[in-house]
């Protein structure tokens, strides 16, 4: 569903374009300018601030945004980690890590959020929280797609497909 991998059968349409007849260039594109990750190990670059890890959400885009700064800012408020900007990566708890891995996921305002285990290490309190984000996003538009252990969190779904071993067990659709 990222594009990280081509497929090897079947169709996938993303907003009407058959993925499998973009060039690579075009699902790099496709990739950067709609779809958002979350990944479960976090992947932040060790160097960079939170500040420029949350960037990256954006620089990737290739875009000039009018007001980047704000939009970043906001991002990083949004998950309750403006006050670590300044931070690197190895200075913030798994949490705070992993809240700042959402802010550069949701920075450029993808259309798909893919999001691994997004609260794998938050508390409770936060976990909510950014559940709470992710269904604003969902409920404003954004495709959200969460992989999880959590039958708690999986229950807020409106969809869900239990996969075992790779193939698909179940899916069902909730009435929301």
């Amino acid at each position: 569903m990222g594009t990280l991998e081509r497929a090897t059968s079947g169709r996938y349409l993303f907003d009407g374009a058959e993925v499998s007849n973009l060039t690579d260039r075009e699902i790099a594109r496709l990739r950067a300018l709609k779809i958002g990750f979350v990944f479960q190990n976090f992947s932040l670059i060790d160097h960079l601030t939170v500040y420029d890890n949350v960037k990256l959400g954006l620089r990737y885009r290739r875009e000039r945004f009018p007001r980047s700064d704000d939009r970043i800012l906001e991002a990083m408020d949004r998950v309750g980690i403006a006050h670590r900007a300044d931070h690197l990566p190895r200075e913030l708890s798994g949490g705070q890590q992993q809240r700042c891995a959402i802010a550069r996921a949701i920075v450029g305002d993808p259309s798909l959020l893919l999001a691994d285990e997004p609260t794998g290490n938050l508390d409770s309190r936060n976990a909510a929280q950014i559940l709470g984000i992710l269904s604003e996003l969902n409920a404003s538009g954004t495709t959200l797609v969460i992989v999880t252990h959590a039958p708690s969190q999986a229950d807020r779904a409106s969809r869900i497909i239990d996969m075992h071993d790779g193939r698909i067990h179940m899916s069902s659709r909730r009435l929301t």
